[in-house]
């Protein structure tokens, strides 16, 4: 064999060498690396780890406890800051980590092992937590400290990727003070919901930072309840605007004191793309059938529902926060206050339909309202109606203020102490009769505040039948619902409510809108 054959094939063995080596660094390359799991023996449960905890206090795990549980949250998107979600098929628990990007070794979908000797478990605002030691730096309220980084290797083992954790789906009845803690920490999903009609012009965070993190309310088309959506502005999807649509939401659903919340990972969480479910027509509901509906605790208002009546509120005056008006269906009909997410621009004497599909029927400080409603809700028909308002003496008012609450009513002949401002005793008036006595409210913002009240008695004082907490109330609107002076005379109370006074009742027209409906 001669030197050129011997260096022919030399060169071919060389590249077949080479082509072998190539193909195995590439197959190293494409094939994702494997992961052992660690050698260690998982001996609890996260929620028997979670039932060795007392809230508000702090326990030192000091067994050689190993927990283990897949990441169903992390800190990709910002709106979880150093921690991250962990779950196993018995609960979820939130572990603090003192550091960021903690998603590059700790990513959704990673199974993770916890070696829980040395460090604590502790609570804020009940959400139970993993951490590394106490913070005393103010004796009067220590918190949990999160795990130094230095440590993460020590404590916190990584195992397998690509593991998936179906979210559980709950209703809002489920997520009760009884039933709330086996879902604490998890990933759930909330079928057929949607932001509350005041929320859908909001982002997901406040751009400005001013503000760290917003809450939203969450409703349900199937009436029942509602829930707190909570997000950082430091995400990085904060600037983008919520959508204004229905569907499913899927987070991690968490606690703050006795506010249920829920927490997304990213926008991809929320599906909101289907029609609102308060998007078709409405029927009309008479308001004492509405106010009927309340039994005590807070309930969502069905589907398709609006309501109708008169403003007897003025929002002029200041009497009243600008976020709320008193509605009246008609003349010594039911009435009930409507509180809007944000501030009104509906006048004294509006005639306006309100949807209240989905919105929050409840009490505040004794008073039932409707809560939570957009301005966008509100359809006026027309402007400058009036209500009379109905005479009754003060001892009948205390006999039936439950049933004309929100309603306008007029008191003949009363005298007003202490003497003084309306804004005297911290805004109190008492209102006195033949018959009894009651209160008269007024806001230190009121325009009126500071006009002195007449001194001697006077032939009638109109107000909107109130309470606060068990103190029966009338709320004047504007001063011409307060009377001439009489200096005890019989003079009986004119009939309008301000807006247009007369001597004879007030024949209400709604121009259709009460059809079905008694006129008054």
């Amino acid at each position: 064999m001669n030197r050129k054959t011997i260096f022919s094939q030399a060169l071919a063995i060389s590249t077949l060498l080479v082509g072998v080596l190539v193909l195995a660094c590439n197959k190293k390359f494409d094939e994702p690396p494997t992961f052992e799991e660690p050698n260690v023996n998982v001996n609890c449960s996260i929620r028997a780890l979670k039932s060795r905890h007392v809230r508000d206090n702090f326990e030192l795990i000091t067994g050689d406890t190993i927990i283990s549980g897949i990441v169903v949250a992390d800190d990709k998107s910002g709106n979880f800051y150093k921690s991250i979600v962990i779950q196993d098929g018995t609960g979820g628990i939130t572990v603090r980590l003192d550091g960021t990007g903690l998603f590059n070794n700790y990513p959704v979908g990673r199974r993770i092992y916890i070696k829980c000797k040395g460090l604590y478990l502790g609570d804020y605002g009940g959400l139970i937590q993993i951490g590394g030691a106490i913070d005393v730096s103010d004796p009067t309220r220590p918190s949990l400290d999160p795990i130094a980084s230095s440590l993460f290797d020590k404590y916190v083992l990584k195992g397998g990727l690509g593991n998936v954790v179906e979210p559980r789906t709950v209703t809002f009845s489920q997520l009760t003070t009884n039933l709330q803690d086996s879902f604490q920490s998890t990933l759930i999903k909330i079928v057929q919901c949607e932001f509350g009609v005041g929320d859908t012009a909001k982002t997901y965070g406040d751009p400005t930072l001013a503000t760290s993190a917003l809450n939203f309310t969450i409703r349900s088309c199937a009436n029942t309840g509602s829930i707190v959506l909570r997000n950082s502005s430091y995400s990085n999807y904060a600037g983008l605007s919520v959508p204004n649509g229905n569907g499913d939401l899927v987070g991690v659903f968490n606690i703050f004191g006795s506010t249920r919340q829920i927490q997304i990972r990213d926008t991809s969480d929320v599906k909101f793309s289907g029609a609102r479910c308060g998007s078709g027509p409405a029927t009309l509901m008479n308001t004492s059938t509405l106010r009927g509906l309340f039994t005590g605790s807070p309930r969502s208002i069905a589907n398709g529902t609006k309501i109708t009546g008169v403003v007897i509120s003025d929002r002029s005056t200041g009497n009243l926060v600008d976020q709320n008006l008193v509605l009246q269906q008609g003349n010594n009909l039911s009435g009930i206050v409507v509180r809007f997410a944000t501030a009104h621009t509906l006048n004294l004497g509006d005639s306006i339909d309100v949807n209240v599909s989905n919105e929050s029927l409840e009490e505040f400080s004794g008073v039932l309202q409707v809560n939570g409603v957009d301005t966008a809700q509100v359809t006026r028909f027309a402007v400058n109606r009036s209500i009379t308002p109905r005479t009754t003496t003060l001892a009948a008012l205390a006999t039936n203020g439950e049933t004309w609450e929100s309603t306008l009513v007029s008191v003949p002949n009363v005298t007003l102490t202490p003497a003084g401002a309306w804004s005297a005793n911290s805004g109190n008036t008492t209102v006195t009769d033949a018959t009894g006595t009651v209160t008269a409210f007024t806001r230190t913002a009121a325009s009126f505040s500071s006009v002195t009240k007449p001194a001697v008695q006077i032939s009638f004082l109109n107000g909107i039948v109130s309470q606060f907490n068990n103190l029966r109330q009338l709320t004047l609107r504007n001063l011409t619902d307060v009377g001439t002076a009489t200096g005890g005379g019989t003079t009986p109370p004119p009939t309008g409510t301000g807006i247009n006074l007369t001597t004879s009742p007030t024949v209400i027209d709604f121009n259709g809108i009460d059809a079905g409906l008694p006129a008054g």
